[in-house]
């Protein structure tokens, strides 16, 4: 059986990274990080759950929350096909949010009020 500083450093080479610590940080959050996402921004039922394995600090663990403990949760380790998985993990990190048409979204809602 593979240690996990072999199987982190396995995994990053199959992203294209060559940071173990990075992808040992990252790996975290994916597998937890949900737990943390804030859902509930009124604050009055779903409190994010305490887990230790996510008591990181530093650049990899700010990035992380950044992608795994904001406002939309993605639980998805569980996944078997490690394919899949990785299709969703590089989904959710490299991706950059597409730009919203301000102007678009307004038009839409104001048609929206006049039909009603």
């Amino acid at each position: 059986m593979a240690s996990h500083t072999q199987e982190y450093a396995s995994t990053a080479v199959q992203n294209g990274t060559d940071n173990p610590e990075r992808e040992r940080v990252f790996d975290a959050f994916r597998r937890w990080g949900y737990l943390q996402a804030n859902l509930d921004p009124l604050g009055q039922h779903l409190q994010p759950v305490p887990i230790p394995e996510l008591d990181i600090t530093g650049t990899y663990a700010e990035e992380a929350r950044r992608v795994y403990c904001g406002t939309v949760a993605s639980e998805f380790m569980h996944i078997l096909d490690p394919e899949k998985r990785r299709w969703i993990q590089n989904r959710l990190e490299n991706d950059a949010p597409a730009p919203v048409d301000q102007k678009r979204i307004l038009d839409l809602l104001v048609r929206a009020d006049e039909f009603e």
